[in-house]
């Protein structure tokens, strides 16, 4: 009886808090939602008067041997897990160097820690240059939308259960506090069901992508699971990556495109049908020859066969190799009822009618913005992803991170002499002539290599990395011995008035190295994000606890 009292208070204080805070959210992949806006819609945790007192709550150091640039992702977030030890809120973290971390986000304290054993006859890549050292950052992603099913998690120890009918169902679906499966993608290619309460694994891993493949974040919609790679890294091809979880084996579907990479970190951005949208980088162009470059693809679900495709008028090819600029993950939402694309190119914005991706002859689009980064060099352009939110009036924003200056348009509405290394660009979603159009809304302050943003409460939360467009140029054989820089500059973390773009945060001097190029998460009043040095981040406000 006294343990049942003392579960009925515990759940009943739980109810308490939560109704006190607001509802705890699940982020349950990349960006918040498989259209990849980084919107988080509802957070009662703080106001926008509440973000100047915003610090440092904690970090921690992961025992994990950083590679490359994309040391750790952006975690995957449980609001509430009802554990063997207790109510937990969980951020889920992939390594470079195949660990699976839960990190205790309310405390930061590493809750447990899963290395996942690489198993291919094709060796391991160790400590390659270039882009394709450690080229698989352990990638993580909950089952979306949970809400039946599932129960407590076991404690340590014991058989996982037996394989049910469908792999997707593998783990249960989870329920208030219950644990469900997340995926974890490890650099042999193998796609792991983990349990969140203890990292056990729920069945045996299955295979999705050949090893030593450079993989984008992952997304999900009626359990089938996308990503994409690029680089060619491991000689696995520049391609989209689809398995079809609905049956007791795993069907792997894959769009090479015979030319550019699929450089977005977001991999690719999913349709309210199911449309797989994923946009190519610079590289050959012949679509009678099946070479993608330059080019906004429209994939089926599932089978990712070619549906539509777009492709900026001139495309400009970039002098040198490429290094990613220009070419994001897209962005997908409603407009007026109808879905509505974003998509970069040539330094621009596009909006695109997700009825008829490019139109009849494949580069027609419904506006398009004027030039909005300085493109004269490889390092510079739009880079990584979008985001978008909407305000409290139905009024639709968009928003880009830009490597280098912005376009000589935008300079006079830049602050801090006009974003001489890169900003957060916004622009308002408007009629003109009965079409959507982007209208500049403001630029930033200047940052150094700032990644795609969160928008939550009004305020934009954005990562400016570090001096990185000279470090990634140099990856790619840009520089001289003689050029070469001999530090990457620190990471700032900035909050933003979305509406005017005015800096009501910085966290200066607190971060002690570059972030990780993967971007960041927003959930439950609080910013997540990891250093290349392998330090995990979060900021806030400070509750004792």
């Amino acid at each position: 009886m006294r343990n049942f009292f003392a579960l009925v208070v515990g759940l009943g204080g739980a109810w308490v808090a939560n109704a006190q805070l607001g509802r705890a959210i699940d982020v349950w992949t990349y960006g918040g939602d498989a259209q990849r806006t980084g919107f988080v819609k509802t957070d009662g945790r703080f106001t926008k008067d509440d973000v100047k007192n915003f610090q440092m709550v904690w970090k921690v150091k992961l025992e994990d041997q950083p590679k490359g640039l994309r040391s750790l992702t952006p975690p995957a977030m449980i609001g509430i897990l009802i554990s063997y030890r207790g109510f937990k809120e969980l951020a889920f973290v992939g390594g470079s160097s195949d660990n699976f971390y839960a990190i205790n986000s309310d405390v930061g304290k590493l809750f447990f820690h899963r290395p996942l054993t690489y198993s291919s006859e094709i060796p391991k890549i160790g400590e390659a240059s270039g882009p394709c050292g450690g080229a698989v950052t352990v990638m993580a992603m909950l089952k979306p939308n949970a809400t039946s099913g599932g129960g407590r998690g076991r404690g340590p120890g014991g058989p996982p259960p037996p394989p049910p009918a469908s792999l997707a169902a593998r783990g249960g679906a989870g329920g208030f506090g219950g644990s469900r499966p997340v995926w974890a993608l490890s650099s042999d290619g193998r796609l792991h069901w983990l349990n969140t309460a203890n990292g056990d694994d729920s069945g045996t891993p299955v295979k999705f992508l050949p090893p030593n493949a450079r993989a984008s974040s992952l997304n999900m919609a009626d359990n089938v699971i996308y990503t994409t790679t690029n680089q060619g890294c491991g000689g696995v091809p520049n391609a989209v990556w689809a398995i079809d979880l609905n049956g007791s084996e795993g069907v792997v579907k894959s769009f090479a495109s015979n030319g550019g990479g699929f450089w977005g970190i977001g991999g690719v951005a999913l349709g309210a049908d199911g449309t797989v949208y994923a946009q190519t980088g610079d590289g050959p162009l012949d679509p009678a020859s099946h070479k993608w470059s330059h080019t906004l693809l429209a994939l089926n679900a599932k089978d990712l066969t070619l549906k539509q495709y777009f492709t900026p008028p001139n495309p400009a090819s970039a002098a040198g190799k490429n290094v990613g600029m220009n070419s994001t993950t897209p962005l997908v939402f409603t407009y007026k009822g109808r879905e509505t694309i974003v998509a970069s190119g040539n330094g621009r914005l596009y909006l695109l009618d997700g009825q008829a991706v490019g139109g009849s002859d494949h580069h027609t689009f419904l506006s398009r913005t004027a030039p909005v980064a300085d493109t004269g060099s490889t390092d510079h352009g739009i880079w990584g992803g979008l985001s978008t939110w909407e305000d409290a009036d139905g009024t639709r924003w968009v928003l880009a991170p830009v490597w280098g200056p912005v376009s000589a348009d935008l300079r006079p509405a830049a602050s801090n002499g006009g974003a001489p290394n890169g900003a957060i660009v916004a622009f308002k979603v408007e009629e003109q002539d009965g079409k959507p159009v982007l209208t500049p809304a403001w630029v930033s302050r200047d940052m150094s290599s700032p990644e795609p943003p969160a928008i939550a409460n009004g305020v934009v939360f954005a990562v400016s990395a570090g001096e990185y467009t000279r470090q990634v140029k140099e990856s790619w054989g840009g520089y001289t011995a003689d050029e070469r820089p001999k530090t990457a500059a620190h990471a700032t973390l900035y909050a933003l008035d979305a509406v005017t773009g005015k800096e009501l945060f910085s966290s200066k001097n607190s971060i002690t190295a570059p972030a990780a190029l993967t971007g960041l998460t927003f959930a439950n009043g609080r910013v997540f994000f990891g250093a290349t040095d392998s330090t995990f981040y979060a900021f806030g406000l400070y509750m004792e606890h």
